[in-house]
């Protein structure tokens, strides 16, 4: 038998709490609620991020679909972070270049496609990675050209082209 609150009547609860005088408890301890539950994450990461995994597991459309829109909503950013991930890889970024001009960069090669209707990529002059030179992804290495210009270029440096 369910016993009502002592403090408001009501019947509803959660866990041996009643829902009204829980929720309102909540709300004037907000701050404590968020510091425990940051402290709580902190001291069980591996149970946060089993938690994640099942829960991207679960909603894996879902999650699918998300990033593709953002993709989609965010063309420019989405080729940086790509170029910039690649880049990181190759650690052809060193501390000082300019991340505002580099994303800039990516930001003007998907609105330049957009008007003209011809694709065009960012190019590193100096590849990251060849036999003769491996260049930096820093901004006086990087100029707009056409996908096919880009492609055809492919991974030569202009000493090497014929």
């Amino acid at each position: 038998m369910i016993k009502p609150c002592k403090n408001c009547g009501s019947l509803e609860r959660v866990g041996r709490h009643c829902k009204p005088c829980n929720d309102e408890w909540k709300a004037t301890n907000c701050k404590k609620v968020k510091a425990y539950k940051a402290s709580w994450r902190k001291a069980n990461p591996e149970k946060v991020n089993a938690v994640k995994r099942a829960w991207n597991k679960a909603n894996r459309e879902k999650v699918v679909d998300n990033v593709k829109a953002w993709r989609l909503a965010n063309p420019g950013r989405a080729a940086a972070i790509a170029m910039r991930r690649r880049a990181a890889q190759f650690k052809a970024t060193p501390a000082w270049a300019d991340q505002e001009i580099i994303n800039l960069m990516y930001v003007i090669a998907a609105r330049v496609t957009l008007e003209t209707g011809v694709e065009h990529h960012v190019d590193h002059m100096v590849p990251l990675q060849n036999k003769i030179v491996c260049g930096l992804h820093v901004e006086p290495n990087l100029q707009l050209l056409t996908a096919y210009e880009n492609i055809s270029k492919n991974n030569k440096y202009w000493l090497d082209m014929p």
